[in-house]
């Protein structure tokens, strides 16, 4: 048993002094998610147990507004990323921190083209097979939905599929500037545009024109290649064109970047969980984790109890103050001596919400009810199995709001020394007092300890005590004496105690018999 008699030494908040900075981690993200992804460099993509997404900063500041039910959300393309629920445009993310949050009002869908090209998005209106036009990244609508198809805007230019009377769906082109112009349908010669695609990153772009002939053109309408032939044409789905002048595949946006491994630190396997080490081996967090993935940018994403949840890194160190490493047992009186224990905890943590659990040796953690400072005596158990080494364990939790996070755990190991004195039986020197009548009387002390002790001890004849405070080495003795004056012969009573550390180590008693000449 724990004993807890009082607060030995007071808590320290201060950080310890170390050559090296020592780190430690904390909940930035509760595991209460069913999933946690990179989205970004500095994002997260959290699905709630409900199946919506949360978009959690590197801060740990959620961006969607709390009525914002998305179930999708796109990589950001021309600096915003589009907010969905069933397809329907709920907002637009902003690339840029603080990541700005644009609601979307009315009833707007994504198209086959779900991404702003040049600040502008088509949409579809109604539904996602409804009438297309274009809206901007403040939401507002600046081409009316009335189209069968809107495609991207590349090189200042939008190239829409209008409605005709006859079987036909001619393009049109307008100027991203000027959507309420006329724009153009038809080349300078004025062949009509059947379809057409947007202009590539070299200005150029695929149309087919009345008659059925292909033709490549610039920004400014003027044709670069006439007559395209025909199984080039059948190479290249004219989408596709728009991002790839070659024709080698549709060229979407692409991913959010993702935020690279730190390696100065690495994951650690002990009993079937995951912890973090520093990569000279300094413990960041002890394992605890069901599974743990690399830390990027002092964050990592951390599974416990089957949701997921992201520890951050701080600065800071747990600093032990363990009692030396040498326990004295007192063999007479089965006791240990007051051991001393204390836990430095780094400032960021606030120390009443810190729970210290303590092994004394019997391998049994218990809650530290003082605090992190207080004292202690070593298991009995180890003392009665009569084993020569005591390891000590410590662990500190954090049990502030939401899920615990053990932060520090280290243990100790103590040699056990046995302190123990054979007190000898008081007897005479000599059977008879000396011609002066004096009769001398002794004990001897030995140490049987495995160390040097100090010894404080006495011998009492008849009410005459005669002390010795001194060292005695393992295996050496000391006599005590005293001389009594003996009036006439008669038995008294002897008595010879000692003490070491203030611990009784016993007494032996005698009757000895004083005899005068």
């Amino acid at each position: 048993m724990i004993m807890r008699t009082k607060i030995l030494l007071l808590l320290s908040l201060t950080l310890g002094v170390a050559t090296l900075k020592a780190e430690t981690v904390r909940w930035m993200v509760q595991p209460n998610y069913e999933s946690i992804t990179h989205y970004s460099t500095d994002i997260f993509r959290c699905i709630g147990s409900q199946g919506g997404i949360h978009l959690i900063d590197w801060d740990g500041k959620e961006l969607l507004p709390p009525n914002i039910n998305a179930d999708a959300i796109t990589m950001f393309s021309d600096g915003f990323a589009i907010v969905l629920q069933e397809k329907k445009i709920l907002g637009f993310l902003s690339e840029v921190a603080p990541h700005h949050f644009q609601h979307v009002n009315g009833d707007y869908y994504i198209t086959k083209y779900p991404y702003f090209s040049e600040g502008y998005l088509t949409v579809a209106q109604g539904s996602e097979n409804g009438k297309q036009g274009y809206m901007d990244s403040a939401g507002q609508i600046v081409l009316e939905c009335s189209y069968l198809e809107t495609m991207p805007v590349r090189q200042g230019w939008a190239v829409m599929e209008e409605n005709s009377k006859d079987s036909t769906h001619p393009r049109r082109y307008k100027r991203s500037n000027d959507f309420t112009g006329k724009g153009m349908d038809c080349l300078p010669n004025g062949e009509k545009f059947v379809w057409a695609t947007s202009f590539n990153s070299e200005g150029l772009a695929l149309a087919k024109v009345r008659g059925g002939k292909f033709v490549i053109f610039d920004t400014k309408f003027h044709v670069v290649k006439n007559d395209v032939k025909k199984e080039n044409k059948e190479s290249v789905d004219p989408y596709d064109y728009s991002f790839r002048p070659n024709g080698n595949g549709l060229i979407v946006p692409p991913a959010n970047a993702e935020p690279v491994a730190d390696a100065n630190y690495t994951t650690f396997e002990q009993n079937g969980k995951m912890g973090y080490k520093t990569s000279a081996g300094d413990v960041v967090a002890p394992a605890q984790f069901d599974n743990a993935e690399s830390i990027c940018n002092a964050r990592s994403i951390v599974l416990v109890e089957g949701k997921y949840g992201v520890v951050e890194l701080l600065e800071g160190d747990f600093d032990p103050v363990w009692p030396d490493n040498k326990c004295r047992y007192y063999v007479y009186s089965k006791d240990t001596e007051q051991l001393e224990f204390s836990l430095s905890v780094p400032s960021v943590f606030d120390s009443d919400k810190i729970k210290l659990e303590f092994d004394c040796g019997d391998g049994n953690y218990v809650v530290c009810k003082e605090g992190l400072a207080f004292g202690f005596k070593v298991a009995p158990q180890i003392f009665e199995q009569k084993k020569r080494i005591c390891t000590l364990r410590g662990k500190a939790t954090y049990v502030g709001d939401g899920q615990s996070v053990l932060l520090w755990e280290d243990s100790w190991e103590m040699e056990i020394s046995c302190i123990s004195l054979i007190i000898g039986t008081p007897t005479v020197t000599a059977e008879y007092a000396d011609e002066h009548d004096n009769q001398t009387v002794k004990v001897v002390i030995t140490n049987t300890s495995d160390e040097e002790v100090s010894v404080s001890a006495s011998l009492n004849v008849a009410g005459k005590n005669t002390p010795f405070n001194g060292k005695l080495e393992p295996d050496k003795s000391k006599t005590i004496m005293t001389t009594v004056k003996v009036d006439e012969s008669k038995k008294v009573q002897a008595t010879a105690s000692a003490k070491v550390d203030g611990k009784n180590c016993g007494s032996k008693q005698a009757q000895i018999n004083l005899k005068k000449i």
